[in-house]
């Protein structure tokens, strides 16, 4: 029988006391107009886990967006995106041409 795995780990209070630190330095420097629901500083993630800078590991629900259903840190993922690093960050394919995106639009029709 495997090992049941207890989520969330709590290890400090959230937000625990690196999250505060953080907490204020964002307040002294970024937008006020960015709007946060709660106060996770998330460091990692693996799976459908994140981690906080205190250590903290929460069932990640919010993984909809930009992660969608892989999770944080999927290989394919990781590679997909090492592979692409090494061509083009980033090249506006909403201006110009660009293969790939012709190429994942075949596959979806």
């Amino acid at each position: 029988m495997a090992a049941k795995i207890e989520k969330p780990k709590i290890v400090a209070t959230p937000p625990g006391p690196k999250a505060r630190e953080l907490l204020e330095r964002d307040t002294n420097v970024l937008s006020k107009s960015v709007v946060r629901w709660y106060p996770l500083v998330a460091e990692s993630g693996s799976g459908c886990i994140v981690k906080d800078v205190d250590g903290n590991e929460y069932v990640d629900f919010n993984s909809g967006l930009v992660v969608l259903n892989v999770g944080h840190a999927h290989p394919k993922v990781v590679k997909a995106i090492k592979d692409q690093a090494e061509k083009l960050i980033h090249y506006s394919w909403t201006d110009f041409y660009y293969k790939p995106i012709i190429d994942l639009g075949e596959q979806l029709t």
